[in-house]
């Protein structure tokens, strides 16, 4: 698989033979997803002695003693079951040294990989036997919570790291013999305390009650390190995490590098689409992208004030930080509502269009229609009145809002390149619409309808307002103790946020808000939503305040891709191309015969696979596994490759592996043997296709040219679009239309529908360097999919296609 890199957030971190020999173990033992998760626990890949630490300590008896203990705890289960497979393995990286301490061998790193560099200490066995058990005990606590805190998305935590650094200190002080002995014994005196305040041995869930209770029951002295460690242990406890800037974050920008100011702040000139992306001073463009070319898209950043070359690298590079946070619709991000900001803001609304006052009411009003429209109070103003006669660069307004009939109208979201539905594709495709109209409620109606009472002549719904709405708003969640942070800004992003958390579909949230004007990634072209899947999120955005295409039927296409196959008819002549295939056998014509069966078989992977309709997209067997059921597509040229192959693995349904094992390669066999009889020079190249070990000299699939029949070309997609076998007038990428959508319908996570069909959201690959995913655990649940979005097609009858190439 292609590696995961991208020029805007540098390069996967360097792998270390320690670190590849970890991995490959977990992968033999199906650990894959663990070992990851805890290479990223430790962070120093560098230092052997930091996972040979680490998993010397996993091995450890009371380690595996205390998680096995606390296993009704998920992540204490996994660390468990890691655990006992490496006490049956030998050593796979050298621990620290006995006598050797974390402050010789870290040095630069101690306090970033606070974690690794406490593991890596002794054992404290030189303590009395309760006390060592006790003190053990709480750091195989801290490692489970250091679990936790990752799958919350913290891979450094300011706790962790202020207990982890005391405890490590009081583990240094075993050497009594050296150093500082005031110091000294004031770092035994750390440890004792750590040792006083750890409860007996109970559940995970009663151990960390107990050690929250006992906290404040232990005296710390003047020592300010403990206090900070009391206070530190007391958030661990009640799982307040909280993220740790380090050394590393000053190499390299990360995620939350603008103040909330800077980051809501906005160009001079308003835009209908508002990112939560602008710096100060910056105009921060959403370039359009070539599906073809590229899946990211690009930004340009134009200061408005001169700054050098290397500031306005390093400032683009800050925002291409927080575009890949931002599209990856993190709750945790400071520019994304928390789900508990959603609750409260949807609370907020609801009381607003239940007040008593009308500016209140209208208040909230706006606010349900700039949120479905993606849009700021600021940029509200984009969304104009009927009646009027507004156009936006001699275009027609994307929103349009006629308060009389009580609706709002756009245009259906479609990818900036979808195909159109010609009149040649009308039979084989399901309806379409192409407007968008949501009836409004009441609710709703009624403040806008005084509003423009008041104001007749408006053409624009923020000229309804009296007075500045974005300040009005502003004001209005300020005295919410709970929506403090929240300005009219967060509002483009509400709805494609709750969607996103209640679909899990990137592609589908974005799609389902965007504008016509902002840049469309490739992944965006291929699913199709009918009128329910549709209705049903902008209903539940708006808190049913509207009723979305009240007229147009459940199952008719609403959005992306436009080109939804009616299954009934592809069975049909699928059946049909079969028949065909016996008529050409029949005239004996072997050459005419050889080229059908090709396209058909062809034709059949690509609706089973999804692959793009490349040149020999199917290049070599040495792809198939067909024992497994596993094929290595490799459909798309890339030019950040510079040559090296850029293919991914994906599940091979039955039908497939069917095709390959009883028909096409039996029929390869036997044209061998027929070309052999006659002395075809083309013998020698196709029996290297066949034979494994040779490198082939001819593409799996390959056509024959009726002139010369020891004369070969490539199957291409204007070959397969050739309607002598297949008369449909379907182009031949429609397949992964299908597979997008029909994916989906089956139930496939969205990540997965990405690796099946070679996208990646925003440069991030489901199975690239750094995804904690495990191929062989999806899967089992992918292939299953697979067959379900197959099943209306209905089986391929290969008996007979077999009987056929006997007559041929």
């Amino acid at each position: 698989m292609s590696a995961d890199q991208n020029p805007h957030l540098g390069h996967p971190a360097a792998r270390y033979p320690h670190g590849l020999r970890f991995l490959s173990w977990a992968h033999d033992r199906a650990q894959t997803t663990i070992a990851h998760q805890l290479l990223a626990l430790i962070g120093d890949l560098q230092t052997e002695e930091a996972l040979g630490s680490a998993l010397a300590f996993l091995t450890h008896a009371d380690t595996a003693r205390a998680l096995r203990q606390w296993s009704s705890h998920a992540p204490a289960a996994r660390l468990h079951s890691l655990s006992e497979d490496l006490a049956k393995s030998s050593k796979l990286a050298e621990p620290l040294p006995p006598g050797d301490k974390p402050t010789r061998v870290f040095r630069k790193t101690l306090s970033d990989w606070y974690l690794a560099a406490q593991l890596a200490c002794g054992t404290g066995d030189w303590l009395p036997a309760d006390e060592a058990q006790a003190v053990h005990r709480l750091r195989v606590w801290l490692l489970v919570v250091a679990y936790d805190a990752l799958l919350a998305g913290f891979k450094r935590e300011t706790a962790l790291q202020i207990v982890c650094t005391q405890l490590r200190m009081g583990l240094d002080a075993q050497d009594v013999e050296g150093g500082n002995p005031k110091e000294t014994e004031k770092n035994l005196a750390k440890l004792r305390w750590f040792a006083q305040i750890v409860p007996p041995d109970e559940n995970y869930a009663q151990f960390t009650t107990a050690l929250l209770a006992g906290l404040d029951a232990t005296e710390t002295g003047d020592d300010s390190g403990l206090n900070s460690a009391r206070t530190s242990l007391k958030r661990l406890a009640r799982s307040d995490f909280r993220h740790v800037k380090t050394s590393e974050d000053d190499k390299e920008p990360e995620g939350h590098w603008f103040t909330a100011h800077d980051l809501l702040s906005r160009p001079a000139t308003p835009s209908p689409i508002e990112s939560n992306l602008a710096a100060e001073d910056l105009d921060v463009l959403e370039l359009p992208v070539d599906p073809d070319v590229s899946e990211c898209g690009l930004l340009e950043v134009r200061a408005r004030k001169p700054m050098s070359a290397g500031e306005l690298h390093a400032v683009s590079r800050r925002i291409a930080y927080q575009t890949q946070e931002d599209r990856q619709y993190l709750n945790i991000s400071w520019t994304r509502l928390s789900p508990w900001e959603q609750e409260k803001l949807r609370d907020l609304i609801a009381e607003g269009l239940a007040a008593t006052d009308h500016e209140r009411r209208l208040l909230a009003a706006l606010t349900v229609v700039a949120i479905v429209t993606k849009l700021s109070m600021r940029s509200i103003g984009h969304v104009h009145l009927a009646g009027g006669s507004a156009r936006v660069n001699g275009e027609p307004p994307i929103w349009t809002l006629d308060i009389p009939a009580g609706t709002l109208t756009r245009n259906a979201s479609r990818h900036v390149k979808a195909a159109p539905r010609t009149d040649d594709l009308q039979p084989w495709t399901q309806p379409i619409t192409e407007r968008w109209e949501l009836r409004l409620s009441a609710a709703l109606v009624q403040p806008l309808t005084q509003a423009l009472q008041s104001k007749p002549t408006a053409s624009a719904l923020s000229e309804l307002f009296p007075g500045s709405a974005e300040k009005a708003f502003n004001d209005w969640t300020s005295a919410s103790r709970d929506l403090w942070r929240i300005s009219s800004g967060f509002l483009t992003i509400a709805g494609e946020q709750q969607i996103f958390e209640e679909s899990r579909d990137a592609t589908f949230s974005r799609l389902l808000f965007n504008w016509p004007s902002s840049s469309t990634v490739g992944a965006m072209a291929y699913p199709g939503w009918n009128r329910a899947s549709v209705a049903s999120s902008i209903q539940a955005v708006t808190q049913a305040n509207v009723i979305a295409l009240a007229d147009v039927p459940d199952h008719v296409n609403a959005m992306g891709s436009r080109l939804s196959l009616i299954d009934a008819m592809i069975a049909q002549e699928l059946e049909r191309a079969s028949n065909r295939l016996g008529e050409i056998a029949a005239d004996e014509n072997w050459v005419d015969y050889h080229n059908a069966f090709t396209v058909y078989c062809v034709t059949l992977l690509l609706i089973a696979t999804g692959a793009r309709p490349t040149r020999s997209v199917f290049e070599r067997l040495s792809h198939f596994d067909l024992a497994h059921g596993r094929l290595f597509v490799d459909d798309k040229a890339s030019l950040e490759t510079s040559g090296d192959k850029c293919g991914r693995v994906i599940p091979l349904p039955k039908i497939a592996v069917q095709l390959m094992a009883t028909l096409y390669m039996p029929y390869l066999r036997q044209l061998l043997e027929r070309l052999k009889v006659q002395g075809a020079p083309l013998a020698a190249d196709l029996s290297t296709i066949i034979d494994s070990h040779a490198a082939p000299r001819l593409p799996l699939f390959f056509l024959l040219k009726p002139s010369n029949s020891n004369s070969w070309e490539e199957v291409t997609e204007s070959v397969l679009e050739d309607r002598r076998l297949f008369n449909w007038p379907l182009p031949c990428n429609v397949f992964r239309h299908r597979m997008a959508t029909e994916l989906r319908h089956a139930g496939l996570d969205p990540e997965l529908v990405d690796a099946q069909l070679g996208h990646a959201e925003a440069g991030a690959e489901t199975f690239g360097d750094l995804s904690t995913r495990c191929w062989t655990d999806e899967e089992s649940q992918w292939r299953d999919c697979i067959e379900r979005s197959l099943a209306p097609l209905g089986p391929v009858n290969t008996s007979e296609v077999h009987q056929r190439q006997g007559r041929s």
